[in-house]
């Protein structure tokens, strides 16, 4: 069976206005967001169920899969060109696009309810032949997402205790002696006190590396500061492209779970 799958993220730019830096207007928006609907979709795609209630979802939950059926009523066969969904959290494909009368088909959506905290109303509308812009149905997930219980989540990488948003810094276009900074956010998601350190054999003399605040309480966010000399940059590195690895010492972690990359492009 020939599938078509078709996943399209609204995004507030379209392609030729992010070539213009053009921001589309509330109207241009809009006609995104609540397309005018092709006359009476009834008479052309007939679903068992338009909107779907999923109940409650946590932000914690996997993607979660669901299905609208519906029928072809009309007397002539119907091609789904494609099927737009109002926000990335939602994907969908249709099992078969060329639709013969009387015939039925059936339209996956997936829904991921990753940091959608808050009341769900999900749309998805379906485009055919019979209009390029103008949709014959439109179909929603509705229910209610509740906040993550991961006090944390926003900390992507887990360290042990230490929770940070990235394990990489770049330092680009660096001139000789220059000297920058980069910072990382962080957090003690652990019960006792934490003081970062690097491993022995794991700090270059170009690179200092401490956390504000020095000692991180339990609970406590702060950041990773990362002072980059590039006047201590080894002078037997011709590379321009320079890479080091930091170990964080004292975390409860396998060592490739507590590395910084540090990545230096020298002018």
């Amino acid at each position: 069976m020939k599938h078509l799958a078709v996943m399209i993220m609204i995004l507030v730019f379209s392609a030729e206005h992010l070539a213009s830096q053009e921001i589309l207007t509330v109207k241009q928006l809009e006609s995104v967001m609540n397309p005018d609907m092709f006359g009476d979709g009834e008479s052309i795609f007939k679903f068992d169920v338009k909107e779907l209630n999923v109940g409650q979802l946590s932000e914690d939950d996997e993607p979660s899969d669901y299905t609208f059926s519906f029928t072809n009523v009309s007397d002539r066969t119907v091609t789904v060109t494609r099927i737009q969904t109002a926000c990335d959290c939602t994907d969908a494909m249709i099992e078969k696009n060329v639709i013969k009368p009387q015939e039925k088909g059936v339209i996956h959506v997936r829904y991921n309810p990753e940091n959608q905290a808050g009341k769900l109303f999900s749309r998805i509308f379906v485009y055919t032949d019979l209009s390029d812009t103008k949709p014959v149905s439109a179909l929603a997930l509705t229910g209610v997402v509740k906040p993550s219980s991961d006090k944390w989540k926003d900390y992507r990488y887990a360290m042990g205790q230490l929770r940070v948003r990235r394990k990489a810094v770049n330092f680009t276009n660096v001139s000789a002696g220059q000297k920058r900074t980069e910072r990382i956010p962080c957090a003690n998601a652990g019960n006792k006190p934490y003081r970062l350190q690097i491993a022995d054999g794991f700090l270059p003399d170009c690179l200092k590396v401490y956390t504000e605040p020095e000692l991180l309480q339990p609970s406590e966010e702060g950041e990773i500061v990362i002072v980059l000399d590039a006047s201590k940059v080894a002078a037997k590195n011709d590379n321009k492209a320079i890479k080091y690895n930091l170990l964080l010492d004292g975390l409860s972690s396998a060592p490739s779970e507590r590395m910084i990359k540090v990545n230096i492009e020298m002018k």
